[in-house]
């Protein structure tokens, strides 16, 4: 019985070690892409920085395409 408890033990001690190097890695990766946001927007902070301005959106959705048929002029 001694083993099992010994077995769980040392599970429970990999387990723990697993999920702080994986704390580890999530606060790196998430301090990354902070760093990314704010050297591409330098000027608002990583909430904004996100979602598109109001004059980018009007940009995406108001770009015409050539139908598949069309040759140019």
């Amino acid at each position: 019985m001694a083993s099992m408890a010994e077995q769980l033990m040392q599970q429970r001690y990999l387990l723990l070690q697993m999920d702080q190097h994986y704390q580890k890695q999530t606060s790196t990766i998430k301090s990354r892409i902070e760093a990314l946001q704010n050297k591409a927007n330098p000027q608002s902070d990583a909430k904004t920085a996100s979602k598109p301005s109001k004059s980018t959106q009007q940009k995406i959705t108001t770009t015409k395409r050539a139908s598949p048929g069309s040759k140019p002029k």
